[in-house]
């Protein structure tokens, strides 16, 4: 299952690289603004006083995700308008809701939008207890929780890269967060803020888990044999950006409810940021788009699995920018930490190298009709469907 490279090795490179970057000083940008490396001053540096934060997690999430709403009339709307030449009811209706009604099309994106939400909640949360670079290596265990819910609601064939792969993910991981909790409780610092940064990080990553799996269960019950996925490129960003559009709106219209939930039951008081903060946030905020806006284009243009092979090393560029951020050497990331690294890496490769060992057969081609078969990334839908599942029944024949 080899792709034609559509574009010049320099171009890839630029794409992974540029996502990557922008997507590493969003994580120092939600630190800055959520006070998350005051925790790791207090436990590396010699200064004790604590600055506070606008620690509103919920609230930085939310403001992010609604930009998503304006990918519809900046992106979508005018290529419809100008290149298809149709409208975008009737495009919604018909080539973007393939088989299934708007309607029913519609609520998949509203429990989307709700799995990503609190996905990416849990990780910002974490923030403000952790460092970058641990919720860098802790938000990794995306890659094993996808797969092993892939194996319950994808039928994906549960196989010998797979099992090592979660064991190594599983096995780095905990290698990498188990030395903070040590040095907090031992300098008498608050272990549990420690151990509830971790613990939230690693929800989010489920949460992100869960939302990588129900996309390819939403493609699957829209496309089918008689109406395949986009197979060019230009469309299938389109068309991921036209549900990330819907995701938006829902958000912009439900997610203040969510808020105001969080208010009256005192998780998270609902109120105006401060003016100090207000320039940090909307950074925070424009660059939650540009990520997500990058990672398509890098699953595109370099392809899905290029995007997840290399993402492990976002690792060991967050232990080195927190140098420069946050004065925290290297040499704190400690010997474990970069053994549970390698292991992290090593175990994402054992994933997203999947379908080579000869597992598969003719049973299964039919039970993963609803699944990149060529691997799942962040929104790893750009990668083509039916063809991933058409050089499998290839293979399988």
């Amino acid at each position: 299952m080899h792709e034609e490279r559509r574009f010049p090795i320099w171009v890839q490179f630029a794409c992974v690289a540029g996502y990557f970057g922008t997507d590493l000083f969003l994580r120092l940008s939600y630190q800055a603004v959520l006070g998350g490396g005051v925790n790791t001053q207090s436990e590396y540096a010699d200064e004790d006083c604590v600055i506070e934060r606008y620690s509103k997690p919920a609230f930085m999430v939310l403001c992010g995700y609604v930009l998503f709403f304006l990918w519809g009339p900046l992106l979508v709307w005018p290529y419809l308008k100008f290149v298809k030449k149709v409208s975008v009811v009737n495009y919604y209706e018909t080539t973007w809701s393939g088989d299934l009604e708007f309607r029913e099309a519609l609520r998949f994106t509203c429990i989307m939008g709700s799995i990503l939400f609190l996905g990416n909640l849990g990780y910002v949360a974490g923030l403000r207890y952790i460092n970058v670079a641990l919720a860098s290596a802790l938000s990794q265990g995306e890659a094993p929780f996808t797969v092993a819910l892939s194996v319950f609601f994808l039928h994906r064939v549960f196989g010998t890269n797979e099992q090592i792969g979660i064991g190594l993910s599983f096995t780095g991981i905990v290698l990498i967060a188990v030395p903070p909790v040590l040095r907090a409780a031992a300098s008498s610092s608050d272990a549990l803020d420690q151990i509830g940064g971790i613990l939230s990080t690693l929800i989010g990553a489920f949460g992100f888990g869960c939302y990588q799996v129900f996309w390819p269960m939403f493609d699957g019950r829209r496309y089918s044999a008689t109406n395949s996925a986009p197979t060019n490129p230009i469309e299938a960003i389109i068309d991921t950006f036209a549900t990330l559009s819907l995701v938006g709106a829902f958000l912009l219209s439900t997610g203040w409810f969510a808020l105001l939930l969080f208010h009256l039951f005192g998780w998270e008081t609902l109120e105006v940021p401060p003016e100090s903060i207000r320039g940090a946030l909307l950074f925070s905020t424009i660059l939650t788009a540009i990520v997500d806006a990058l990672n398509g284009l890098a699953c595109v243009i370099a392809s899905a699995m290029v995007v997840a092979l290399s993402y492990p090393l976002i690792i060991p560029l967050s232990v080195v920018m927190q140098v420069f951020i946050d004065g925290i050497p290297i040499g704190e990331w400690g010997i474990w930490g970069w053994i549970g690294t390698v292991l992290v890496v090593a175990g994402v490769f054992c994933l997203e190298t999947n379908g080579q060992d000869g597992e598969s057969d003719a049973g299964d081609v039919e039970n993963i009709n609803d699944m990149d078969c060529e691997s799942i990334n962040y929104y790893g839908t750009f990668s083509s469907t039916s063809s991933s599942k058409r050089d499998l029944e290839i293979e399988v024949e």
